[in-house]
């Protein structure tokens, strides 16, 4: 939230912040939250969602590899956007559709 004021966003017009207390269902262009405040609810609530979730200041290691975890919605299917920019400035994107166990 605060990276968007930050940008000079209007963050109070344009997000919805979820947690404790806070109501789910927003019209907001962009939702903020933690996996620990929407993880437990019904998978029709990821329907509406591009991105369910942005792993931010990932680094590679010596050999080129990097891991994270994603959280387990239920999805048969998964698309992961893999964006990013190397030490001289070269961009990366690339996309990946993954099938769940």
């Amino acid at each position: 939230y605060k990276d968007f004021l930050d940008y000079g966003w209007d963050a109070d017009s344009y997000c919805h912040r979820i947690y404790s207390g806070r109501e789910k269902s927003n019209d907001a262009p962009v939702t903020i939250t933690t996996w620990q405040s929407v993880y437990k609810l019904e998978r029709s609530f990821f329907e509406d969602y591009g991105v369910i979730h942005w792993i931010g200041d990932t680094f590679l290691n010596q050999d080129g590899n990097t891991s994270f975890k994603i959280l387990d919605t239920q999805t048969p299917e998964i698309k992961i956007f893999i964006e990013g920019m190397t030490e001289n400035g070269a961009l990366i994107s690339e996309e990946i559709n993954l099938e769940t166990p």
